[in-house]
């Protein structure tokens, strides 16, 4: 008997993959300050790039159609990496206004990579959360602990 895939996992996967999409259009639009930034060729840039969207798909196919249980975890550090590098941001944004008491002094040339925080790079870190939750809901912990469900897939 095969059962499909339960709603939180379904969910994840919408997450997941807006997450990446609205990460690609980020670097897209920052494309030509990053390389000037880091003094790459553009050809190692997108050898990064490709690298990471074929471990994020990985990742998503460990996650949302092999239910591997390690994964989940992976996910959660990587979202969690991303959250925490998004405060270090915004902290040495606002660490000037903070220390002075004055609200409007905030410091842009403060932050690692000034051009490439946008509100892109927010809702990135965001989406990417959602996701990561929806991987802890009680039906999707159920289908990562059941290691005896058929699952359907578009690969079957």
């Amino acid at each position: 008997m095969k059962r499909s895939r339960p709603k939180s996992i379904l969910w994840f996967e919408r997450f997941f993959f807006l997450s990446l999409g609205i990460e690609l259009l980020n670097e897209y639009m920052t494309w030509p300050v990053m390389l000037e930034e880091i003094h790459w060729e553009s050809s190692s840039y997108m050898m990064l790039w490709s690298a990471i969207i074929a471990l994020s798909l990985l990742l998503w196919y460990f996650l949302a159609i092999k239910a591997k249980a390690w994964a989940r975890w992976v996910q959660i550090i990587l979202a969690g990496m991303g959250a925490i590098f998004l405060l270090i941001e915004i902290g040495s944004i606002l660490a000037p206004a903070i220390e002075d008491g004055n609200p409007t002094h905030v410091v842009w040339d403060n932050m690692i990579w000034p051009e490439t925080f946008t509100f892109l790079y927010v809702l990135v870190v965001v989406t990417n959360l959602v996701a990561t939750y929806f991987l802890f809901r009680p039906d999707a912990v159920k289908w990562f602990d059941d290691k005896q469900i058929a699952i359907d897939t578009v690969f079957d």
